[in-house]
């Protein structure tokens, strides 16, 4: 997406271009406000700063702030991450006033900080601590519920409060206070350098006895070499490759060309200054003919002065009322420079031909002819009409040539009228009343400079009121965004600023090299080695937050375009029924096909019913198989998406059953992470193939066409991946963790088994180990994808550590007895079932199938806290006679599991799920 602004006409050919980023904006946006409102700040704010190789390890924060995506920086959620950037550590509650007042240390250390997180050693210093406690108690089944127990995933556990010097670090590193220490010595910078302009002049002088160097002078020389390295560390940090580019782009910013400007004008002056000896007793300092060094550095100075006055005004864009002012004064800047154009062909015609007419017979010097020319036609504008000062050029220009002549005296009186014209001035009124020339002249130049008025002091003029009108008009209905865009700039831009403020910073800077030089040159440290190293830690690092963010993303876009159905107003309201009503042929057709399969399927059921009740008919469900082939396969529309499955018969899906008019939509989602290529014309399906995927189907050997696989049981109605990571078999694994239900957990009602294990109609009873996804309101199983080369065994305890401990993100020293918690309940592992998984992510060449394994904990080694893992909303035991919300098909494993442990069965025996049969059913597994 890219920040469009609408009051510039788009460049010819690109209004395509333009309209989709604004469209694909838009929609960036509406994804944002899902995430911003359903997920807590720690998630969505992973979606902006995750680094995505398809960008070149960009995030979508970098990528908004380098295209001006306004609409997307404005965004509620991007602004909330810029505070927390402009502030650091500190309390968001601390006003401004509170702050400045605190600039010096250690008062720092009175405000309020936020908590930092504790490092891993941290961590498991403090879990060893809780155990040590709970350790020192003795525990009964009447105090088990009280007792103290550490949560590693409380936030309030795994975070701590600062220390002084921590305080002090994290104030003086924060952009707010790097930009309050800035300002201030900007405005030490711009009163000293006045001071110097105005007062003492004499900062430096250079005599016979050598320089002296004032403390004012000093200041001002090192504050702006200070801006140098700075400026330079801004063009090396800039976020394209290409050094030139970043020069470019540098100085594409009108503050960074006046930085340049004004560094160029000071030195020139300072060097001036410096070199050229002065001494106000000498004659020739007062001659003012003579325009030398020291008059050259006092326009210099004045002008670089002028330069960063200006160049003080961007501080004004962090206020909310004050920055889109600045804006405003940016476009009307604009707005004047092309109306100058316009006025120019006024001004020129005018001041030609006037000055043309009153100088009939002067010969002057370009630069006079100009100044006379551009001079009285400007300010013509303003309103300065100055008519004594057209007649005396009317008397300067008819009665002198050259400044030496007096024409007037030449002139033929014989048509004037008068007998004696020899005591006659030459004057205007003498002029108009008794020549010819110069009443024309005179009338004309009148004439010139009415039209002139009227239509620059009345119509340009009004016509730039109305231009400054519309600018003002367009940039206040878009304050609030141009406000937050000025704002995140500014707060990009302190926060790579060097901690120390102008002219301090030299010495940070100064350190930085020494450190640099000491680092390359004398310990020899291989730069590149090292930037690997963390390129790889980082990705590491990333991967799993990466694939959590992109699941979370996907969650919140499907979110976004059901939202987006529902919330069409009225004219969407009326174009969707136009739509609708020139596709009804169609959809009354597709109708008549779902109410045939309808009838089918419905007929199906009776069928089975019937022989069910006669006891000639097994359930629909093969307990030893898996699931129902082909029925939620078929459902439309295709997951997250609207798309529609090619509309299948009962006896159109098997693939034996030829279809020449068989072209379903082709879907192959590429916002997801898929582990294949695009085309999978060079993967060797039917086998393990060279990476150690395992492409063998549970349901036997299936069909390879054009280069894709065919789904084994048949046509589905969709072509292509879908949402599946893979072509071909998607192996998962499905986990039953179970234990036996005890009377501790709180059940003393029921009868039990000796031992403490609660008994039902004399069977013991389970509690299983169930997730609740984020954004999901069933239960499931822990279950996953299974990676090249492992076995099935690691597949399901790395699932389980995953989703239920975040194995990957706790501490080594806790990750050790809890892999051996884990082993130890694995020792009753057992393999369910291998089940071609019947679900409305498959589609023709794509398609899931499933891996059952029960471990039942008989020994209770799995009795940690739940640290919850990616996507996930909840974790717990959940007893199997509550009846726990699962899937139909996962309320199948469920049962098979409890039958083959011979615990009890809460689900009857004889139940038929309709859901499994009928279309439309839901998916066994929460995607």
């Amino acid at each position: 997406s890219s920040g469009i602004n609408a009051e510039w006409p788009l460049r010819p050919g690109t209004e395509k271009l333009e309209a989709s980023a604004r469209l694909f904006e838009q929609l960036s946006c509406g994804v944002m406000t899902i995430c911003y409102h359903n997920y807590d700040k720690a998630d969505w704010v992973q979606i902006l700063i995750v680094p995505m190789k398809e960008w070149g390890g960009l995030n979508l924060f970098d990528l908004a702030t380098i295209i001006e995506a306004k609409n997307f920086i404005a965004h509620a959620a991007y602004q909330s991450y810029l505070t927390d950037l402009w502030m650091g550590q500190l309390k968001p509650s601390i006003g401004a006033g509170k702050l400045l007042v605190c600039m010096i240390p250690p008062l720092p250390i009175l405000l309020s900080y936020n908590k930092v997180p504790m490092s891993k050693q941290d961590i498991a210093k403090k879990m060893l601590r809780g155990k040590e406690i709970q350790g020192r108690r003795k525990r009964t089944d009447d105090d088990v519920e009280f007792a103290p127990q550490f949560r590693e995933d409380d936030d309030s556990d795994n975070s701590r409060i600062l220390g002084p010097k921590e305080k002090l670090y994290y104030f003086y590193t924060s952009p707010i206070i790097k930009f309050f220490l800035n300002t201030l010595t900007y405005l030490a910078f711009l009163c000293l350098y006045g001071y110097g302009l105005l007062v003492n002049d004499e900062a430096l002088v250079i005599d016979a006895e050598g320089s002296r160097l004032e403390w004012q002078d000093l200041y001002t020389i090192v504050f702006v070499l200070s801006t140098v390295p700075v400026e330079v560390n801004q063009i090396r940090n800039g976020r394209t490759k290409s050094h030139w580019k970043k020069i470019k782009d540098h100085f594409s910013d009108t503050y960074n060309l006046m930085d340049f400007i004004a560094v160029c004008m000071f030195m020139g002056a300072f060097g001036l200054k410096a070199t050229t000896p002065y001494d106000k007793s000498e004659s020739n300092s007062l001659d003012l003919n003579n325009f030398g060094a020291y008059h050259c550095n006092r326009l210099l100075s004045a002008m670089c002065f002028s330069f960063y006055c200006f160049r003080f005004v961007q501080l004004f864009e962090i206020n909310d009322q004050i920055g889109p002012k600045v804006f405003m004064l940016k476009k009307m800047s604009i707005d004047l420079f092309f109306f100058i154009f316009l006025l120019m062909v006024f001004t020129v015609s005018y001041g030609v031909s006037s000055q043309a007419l009153l100088y009939p017979y002067r010969e002057s010097s370009v630069f006079e002819v100009c100044i006379e020319l551009f001079g009285r036609a400007y300010l013509n504008v303003f309103g300065e009409v100055d008519v004594d000062g057209l007649e005396e050029d009317l008397e300067a220009g008819h009665c002198y040539y050259n400044s030496t002549e007096d024409t007037f005296s030449h002139t033929n009186w014989n048509d004037s009228g008068l007998d004696d014209p020899t005591d006659l001035d030459c004057s205007q009124s003498n002029l108009v009343d008794y020549t010819l020339v110069g009443r024309i002249n005179w009338y004309t130049v009148y004439g010139l400079l009415f039209l002139y008025l009227l239509f620059v002091n009345v119509m340009l003029i009004n016509l730039l009121i109305a231009i400054f009108s519309n600018t003002y008009e367009n940039v206040e209905q878009q304050s609030g965004i141009i406000y937050k865009t000025q704002r995140a700039e500014m707060i990009l831009e302190f926060r790579e600023r060097p901690p120390l403020p102008n002219p301090l910073s030299l010495i940070y800077f100064a350190a930085k090299m020494i450190r640099f030089s000491y680092r390359k040159y004398c310990k020899k440290i291989n730069y590149e080695d090292d930037l690997q190293k963390m390129m790889s830690n980082m990705t590491n690092r990333h991967s799993s937050v990466a694939y959590r963010s992109s699941l979370m993303e996907a969650e919140c876009r499907a979110q976004y375009i059901r939202k987006s159905k529902t919330d069409h107003g009225g004219s969407q309201i009326i174009t969707a029924i136009s739509r609708q009503y020139l596709d009804l042929s169609n959809k009354i057709s597709r109708l008549e096909s779902h109410l045939g399969i309808a009838n089918e399927r419905i007929g199906e059921v009776s069928d089975m019913l019937s022989q069910r009740l006669k006891g000639k008919l097994k359930p629909s469900v093969d307990l030893w198989k898996g699931m129902v082939v082909h029925k939620l396969s078929q459902t439309s529309p295709y997951p997250g998406t609207e798309i529609e499955r090619f509309v299948l018969t009962k006896d159109q899906v098997q693939w034996k059953h030829k279809m020449d008019e068989y072209k379903p939509p082709y879907f192959d989602n590429e916002s997801i992470p898929h582990l294949d290529p695009t085309t999978p014309g060079e993967i060797a399906f039917n086998q393990v193939d060279n990476g150690g995927v395992d492409r063998v189907s549970v349901a036997g050997r299936y069909s390879v066409v054009g280069g894709f696989p065919r789904n084994p049981k048949g046509r589905t109605g969709l072509g292509g991946r879908g949402n599946l990571p893979r072509w071909g078999p998607n192996k998962m694994s499905i986990t039953i963790v179970s234990r036996y239900k005890e009377l501790s957990t709180g059940h003393g009602k029921d009868a039990s088994m000796p031992g403490g294990i609660i008994n039902k109609n004399g069977q013991p009873v389970l509690e299983v180990l169930l997730l609740k996804m984020e954004g999901s309101t069933h239960h499931v199983f822990p279950q996953g994808f299974m990676a090249p080369n492992e076995t099935t065994r690691h597949a399901h305890q790395r699932v389980l550590l995953d989703l239920c401990f975040d194995y990957n993100n706790i501490s080594k020293l806790a990750q050790k007895p809890l892999l051996t918690s884990v082993d130890n309940a694995f020792k009753q592992y057992k393999e369910v079932a291998r089940a071609y998984m019947d679900d409305s992510m498959n589609t023709d060449n794509a398609w899931i199938e499933i891996i059952v394994a029960s471990v039942h904990d008989t020994d209770n080694n799995i009795n940690q806290a739940f640290k919850k893992g990616r996507g996930v909303e909840e974790a717990d035991w959940v007893s199997v006679v509550e009846k726990p919300n699962l899937h139909s098909n996962m309320s199948v494993i469920l049962k098979k599991t409890l039958t083959m442990l011979k615990a009890y069965n809460p689900y009857a025996a004889a139940e038929i799920d309709l859901t499994a049969v009928l279309p439309g059913a839901s998916s066994s597994h929460d995607h």
